[in-house]
């Protein structure tokens, strides 16, 4: 009885090992893509930046430079995406789930960057490379802030098209007015830190300041058209929470500006 067990056994793992072994690289791919390693993961999300690599702290912030380019041009195609979805009248499930992922990435980009350069800083550095890192983290910190209120905008906007809520025609062209005016701000500024130019303030200034002036008066004229068919409490509120979104990109687009140009 033992020997025939035994014949049994060895027969099934060897019928096993027949069937199997041409299948191996098959269950190794199923396995890494269900389960793919960590740090290949983490590395994903930079496309310049590899500190593995640097040499010297002169060649880290070129890259982390670069890598803020980058995070700058993530940003103009948001904008573009939403100015999308806020006039696109069709299916615009995939620019929203787009939204959502750019988002999600330059959340990951700007926690990268600022772990290299927190090391980077804690190490003894000139004092030129250390003001250049300190002002790339303010940089990459005030891009982050800039996509979250972008997200914000378009959680609004989903939320009125969830509730049937209509604007005016007055009102809806005055969001769009203000979507493009900040978005110019904001391409302005993002252009400048690529191209490294640092007397903006006047312009950047200027430019703010028409926001908050176009804002102010959209704000008025929203107040109103409070109380008419146009208006309903909940409308009111989204509608002013977009206008609230838009001036807080507006703030940290004049803060990238101030942060190129020196200022404390």
């Amino acid at each position: 009885i033992n020997m025939g067990l035994a014949m049994v056994h060895t027969v099934f793992n060897i019928v096993n090992t027949v069937v199997f072994l041409p299948m191996l690289n098959v269950f190794v791919k199923v396995v890494t893509r269900l389960a793919p390693d960590k740090k290949e993961l983490e590395a994903a999300h930079l496309k310049y930046l590899k500190p593995r690599l640097i040499s010297s702290p002169t060649i880290g912030v070129q890259q982390s430079h670069a890598e803020i380019t980058e995070m700058g041009r993530h940003l103009t195609g948001l904008f573009k995406l939403l100015r999308r979805v806020l006039t696109e009248k069709g299916n615009v499930e995939k620019m929203v789930k787009k939204i959502f992922q750019e988002e999600d990435f330059l959340d990951s980009v700007q926690k990268e960057i600022t772990e290299f350069l927190s090391a980077l800083l804690s190490g003894n550095l000139p004092h030129e490379i250390t003001e250049i890192a300190r002002v790339q983290l303010r940089l990459a910190d005030e891009y982050e802030s800039i996509s979250d209120y972008v997200k914000d905008i378009l959680k609004l906007y989903l939320k009125k098209k969830s509730n049937l809520i209509m604007f005016s025609d007055e009102g809806w062209h005055e969001v769009l007015d203000l979507h493009d005016e900040t978005a110019k701000f904001v391409n302005f500024v993002l252009e400048s830190v690529e191209e490294n130019k640092t007397a903006i303030l006047p312009q950047s200034y200027a430019m703010g300041d028409e926001i908050t002036k176009l804002m102010k008066d959209v704000r008025v004229r929203h107040l109103e058209r409070i109380g008419t068919d146009s208006a309903t409490p909940l409308s009111s509120l989204i509608f002013t929470d977009m206008l609230n979104s838009y001036r807080r990109i507006k703030d940290h687009a004049l803060n990238i500006a101030e942060a190129l140009a020196g200022e404390k």
